[in-house]
């Protein structure tokens, strides 16, 4: 009968090891190995997933897809720019569906063009001091059948 009752204390020993080892972990070093300060990955914000439709006559002619990477001036702007985020993300959108508003079927998507009209964008909302360019890191245009 002794070896029963040993049974869930035996259980519970390194379930409470484990518990103690995990609370004296901090959530800093745990994501330390993500991102250290200083880091190139540091120096971006992500705005992903950018649908533009392309409205002509009042009609869809098509989608304009980008994921854009914001550079910033120095390390360690992230938290900031998370502030920033929903206002930038609105005036991307605003300039990308007016630039779509002029693209022709043959016409290609001038990439540097919207770089250079959404790095502005960037640096009226958040201030020239914080936000270096704007990259676009994927880019896709889908035509309408």
């Amino acid at each position: 009968m002794t070896s029963f009752t040993m049974l869930p204390i035996k259980l519970i020993i390194p379930v409470l090891i484990f518990v103690l080892l995990i609370s004296t972990m901090s959530l800093e070093s745990a994501f330390a190995a993500e991102e250290k300060k200083g880091s190139k990955a540091e120096m971006f914000f992500p705005i992903d997933n950018m649908s533009v439709p392309i409205l002509q006559d009042g009609k869809s002619k098509g989608t304009l897809l980008f994921n854009f990477l914001i550079e910033m001036e120095q390390p360690g702007e992230r938290p900031i720019m998370l502030r920033y985020a929903p206002k930038i993300t609105a005036d991307f959108f605003e300039e990308l569906y007016a630039y779509a508003a002029t693209l022709e079927k043959e016409k290609k998507v001038r990439l540097r063009k919207v770089k250079t009209i959404l790095t502005a964008a960037a640096k009226k909302v958040a201030g020239d001091d914080r936000v270096k360019q704007v990259l676009v890191k994927d880019f896709y245009r889908a035509f309408a059948k």
